[in-house]
């Protein structure tokens, strides 16, 4: 699993390597022109989920789903590879968005609020959760060309979330504070539930791939 994980992320870099920087030049500009402090860490959870679809679109183009049929990497191995190439390519673009938020408050001249940054670390978790959870089991039952349509329900689905979250107060200062002053057991239960959903989506994934027919 290890190895193919590394052969996915040597696959993101090397075929096409324009795609990971314009994902990158995105978190940085949306991150510096959001009105909120660490937006960049929740946007860079996002994309580090959009470009996993470029994997796939390898896959399909290089017909190297067939190759792994025909070589000793089993089907789950293939599945469970590539949610780890998910979560480390998620981790990355959180980071640079990390990077990204400090530089920006070093531009601004204003004081790093830690609290928010965590909170954005914490979406930033959620929001890939979601996103890998919702779409990998799809491109791996359809393939790339049949399955892009996920993302694009996806991203109506978290456009969608994000207009409710804002015509609501759970994004107000008052329910920010409540779930601060649990934050530890806060994190925690979110860290355990995303993991669980994770797993639960690969064993889909992995159900749904052993029946495709490659």
């Amino acid at each position: 699993m290890i190895r193919f994980t590394l052969f996915d992320l040597h696959n993101i870099v090397s075929t096409a390597p324009l795609r990971p920087l314009l994902m990158l030049g995105l978190v940085a500009v949306i991150g510096a022109t959001a009105p909120v402090q660490g937006a960049a860490i929740m946007v860079g959870g996002y994309m580090g989920a959009m470009l996993l679809s470029s994997v796939f679109l390898t896959d399909e183009r290089g017909r190297l789903d067939a190759l792994y049929g025909l070589s000793r990497v089993s089907r789950t191995a293939v599945v469970f590879g590539r949610y780890a190439t998910a979560l480390v390519v998620g981790a990355g673009t959180s980071a640079f968005g990390f990077v990204v938020a400090l530089v920006i408050v070093a531009i601004h001249r204003s004081r790093v609020e830690w609290t928010l940054m965590g909170l954005m670390a914490l979406g930033a978790f959620v929001v890939a959760v979601i996103s890998i959870s919702a779409l990998l089991p799809w491109y791996f039952a359809m393939g790339y060309a049949r399955g892009r349509q996920a993302m694009l329900v996806l991203i109506i689905a978290l456009v969608g979330l994000g207009w409710l979250g804002s015509r609501t107060s759970i994004f107000d200062g008052a329910t920010i504070a409540a779930l601060m002053d649990d934050g530890a057991g806060i994190t925690a239960i979110i860290l355990v539930a995303g993991l669980a959903v994770l797993t639960a989506s690969a064993a889909l994934a992995s159900r749904l791939y052993r029946n495709r027919n490659l």
